[in-house]
């Protein structure tokens, strides 16, 4: 596999055996104002994520989505991470298949777990703190921003499964 050491957002559409390990990925400075700390589209497997910080996003800090059956996301891992003032904290979507988590912190998360359109999660030893609102708040100065997201304000969320 590819090993990555990274200090920037990360936006992956069908690759596979990558690891992710060690950094820091901060988005408090994106100018869009919505970003995802690692984002994996569809056709994303063998995927690890491990022993990063991940903060100040308005999107999730680890956030997988697939688009169709014939592109899921299967068999990815996400490990020892500390989430920090993320709006969502790890959200696994769209057709994801066989996916690991565990040792994973958080503060200050809006929505810590969301499951929806996926089969096969393991979830273990996970810690978080909420929000004290729906609404975060990220950047400093010229940067600063806010984004407000009522419906994703639950600390685990569980939609659909396949």
């Amino acid at each position: 596999p590819l090993a990555i050491n990274i200090n920037m957002q990360l936006y992956v559409f069908n690759t596979k055996d990558v690891v992710v390990s060690g950094g820091k990925i901060d988005t408090s400075l994106s100018s869009d104002k919505r970003q995802h700390c690692v984002y994996l589209n569809y056709g994303c497997s063998y995927f690890v994520v491990e022993n990063c910080l991940l903060q100040n996003c308005t999107g999730g800090a680890i956030h997988q989505m697939g688009d169709k059956i014939g592109t899921k996301n299967e068999h990815n891992v996400y490990r020892n991470l500390t989430i920090n003032n993320c709006f969502d904290g790890i959200v696994i979507v769209g057709y994801s298949l066989d996916i690991f988590v565990e040792h994973i912190r958080g503060e200050n998360i809006g929505n810590f777990i969301y499951l929806a359109n996926c089969e096969g999660v393991t979830i273990k030893d996970y810690k978080a703190t909420q929000l004290p609102s729906a609404t975060i708040y990220i950047g400093t100065g010229a940067e600063a921003h806010d984004f407000r997201h009522t419906d994703h304000y639950k600390l685990f969320r569980i939609v659909q499964t396949l």
